[in-house]
């Protein structure tokens, strides 16, 4: 695994939406084998969490609707980790001016 590396998959939304990107999130799992997956999910999906398992993924928990400190703390947290790529599976608009 490559040190201080991270993947970053946005996935705050609701339960449903979750379940539909399932694919997709497993496929981004099997394809990053080398690097630490950190997936952040809504309180309104995190109980789901079960449904993707892998030594290299961790999970994270924001607010479905994110508060100004949360959207500061996430900013800063991507600002200052060594991220090689991000992944938005959520539609808000916030998150698209992260990367």
């Amino acid at each position: 695994m490559i040190k201080n590396k991270y993947i970053i998959i946005l996935k705050n939304d609701a339960t449903g939406d979750l379940t539909k990107s399932l694919h997709a999130i497993n496929n981004i799992i099997k394809n990053n084998k080398d690097q630490k997956i950190i997936i952040y999910l809504s309180e309104r999906s995190e109980k789901f969490s079960f449904l993707i398992n892998n030594d290299n993924v961790e999970f994270k928990k924001l607010n479905y609707d994110l508060s100004l400190l949360e959207k500061i703390r996430l900013f800063l947290f991507i600002l200052n980790t060594n991220i090689s790529k991000v992944y938005i599976l959520t539609p808000k608009i916030f998150y698209f001016w992260l990367p």
